[in-house]
């Protein structure tokens, strides 16, 4: 019976029983295709156009990440009859920052999944951006250091035995020494004159404070009592 496949005995050729093997030209002649570039993360983003401006209305308008907002303005100045001119000088602003034609939410997006805390959910809300003018812009943040500046003020009561109460509103990074020299220049130069060598130093739950020390760093707040005294 013939044998199924090829078999070496002896005084067999070798070289003629060798099984073909391809050659490093011929491998290297197979082209693998690359792996396809992977897909951009650019989710589509839903935008809440709250207007500031007189006359018009709010938009929702859905938006890739990647994409520029200038058209979404385009298209929510004409939704609102806004001229050219008046188109030009509208923008977008997100929480106080200022935001242009070629501005994408990219960034946006990025700075939200910053802020996010370990096993917080990402946010599936609409991002909110205000429609403003420039001069809208300035007035509304005039308006916010206004507020900041008043809310960061507190008043405390300044007392002593010679002089009497004074009320006075300092701010948290006011100096101890600023604090009693105000006292000095609102109770003590209108009786003594603007010579007078007084010199206060303010005590606090029964602590001398020191000059340098600031209203928070001693643990001053709204209402409290500090009492003067003179050396």
């Amino acid at each position: 019976m013939a044998p199924d496949g090829p078999c070496l005995g002896r005084g067999s050729d070798p070289a003629a029983t060798k099984l073909e093997q391809p050659t490093t030209k011929a491998l290297s002649s197979l082209s693998i295709p690359p792996p396809p570039d992977p897909v951009p993360d650019d989710p589509e983003v839903s935008i809440y156009i709250n207007p500031h401006i007189p006359n018009t209305k709010a938009l929702i308008v859905g938006r890739k990440a990647s994409q520029p907002l200038e058209p979404v303005k385009t298209f929510w100045c004409k939704k609102q009859n806004l001229s050219e001119a008046e188109t030009a000088g509208v923008f977008f602003v997100w929480r106080d920052m200022k935001l242009y034609n070629s501005s994408t939410m990219r960034h946006i997006l990025a700075r939200l999944q910053k802020e996010r805390k370990p096993g917080q959910k990402e946010s599936e809300g609409r991002i909110v951006l205000e429609a403003m003018t420039q001069e809208i812009y300035d007035w509304t943040k005039a308006q916010a250091a206004a507020k900041k500046e008043g809310a960061a003020k507190f008043i405390i009561k300044l007392v002593s035995k010679e002089y009497g109460e004074l009320p006075i509103r300092i701010r948290p990074e006011s100096t101890v020494g600023k604090i009693a020299g105000g006292y000095v220049q609102q109770m003590v130069v209108p009786r003594e004159g603007a010579t007078t060598n007084k010199v206060a130093y303010l005590v606090f739950d029964g602590d001398r404070l020191e000059n340098e020390q600031t209203a928070e760093e001693v643990g001053l707040e709204e209402g409290d009592v500090v009492e003067v005294q003179f050396r």
